[in-house]
């Protein structure tokens, strides 16, 4: 059965908003209550077991690193512009719901460029950074400053650069020194570079 646009941006919505366990891991809240409900329909005791163990599997989650949401991305990039348009959903809504702005972008929809800036800066119980959008914010080559990674991720500079500092120990970074080329007031950025 195909799935409906919908059922698309709503998988897609909750792989954004899905926050990981203690452990690291990810559990589809929605899946887990679906298989409750079938248990306790179900009458035959084999299918009800069978239904427990999935259950089971899935309040155990899967890893945050290995989930992979770029498929649903997809979906929600082909579809969220007209569906918001029809819908008269604003991109804020979006943002909101914690939808990067560069998959706004992707999508179609006009991104203020301080989009999540303030409330990045401002709201003290925001989620933690997760590394792997670090990771994923940081150009494949060249080099950038932390100012840079920090505008794409809608973050304050000081959290990127708590970011930055782990990643250079780890030796997922090098450190290429000043920006040679800057020639404007205050001390020039350093500049980053992928090991």
């Amino acid at each position: 059965m195909a799935k409906t646009v919908e059922q698309g941006l709503r998988e897609y919505l909750d792989s954004v908003q899905a926050k990981p366990t203690k452990q690291g891991r990810l559990v589809d809240k929605e899946a887990v209550k679906v298989l409750s409900d079938q248990i306790k329909s179900e009458t035959d005791p084999l299918n009800k077991l069978k239904l427990m163990a999935q259950r089971d599997e899935a309040r155990a989650g899967k890893e945050a690193a290995s989930v992979d949401n770029s498929g649903l991305e997809v979906v929600f990039v082909q579809n969220a512009k007209e569906w918001a348009e029809t819908n008269k959903v604003s991109v804020s809504n979006f943002l909101a719901l914690k939808v990067p702005a560069e998959v706004l972008v992707k999508a179609g929809f006009s991104v203020p460029a301080d989009a999540g800036k303030k409330s990045a800066t401002s709201n003290r119980t925001r989620v933690a950074l997760p590394m792997d959008d670090v990771k994923a914010a940081l150009p494949n080559s060249g080099t950038f400053t932390i100012r840079q990674v920090a505008d794409k991720l809608n973050r304050s500079t000081a959290v990127v650069a708590g970011k930055f500092k782990q990643l250079l120990d780890e030796g997922h970074l090098k450190d290429k020194g000043d920006d040679p080329n800057h020639d404007g007031r205050g001390r020039a950025p350093k500049l980053y570079a992928r090991k």
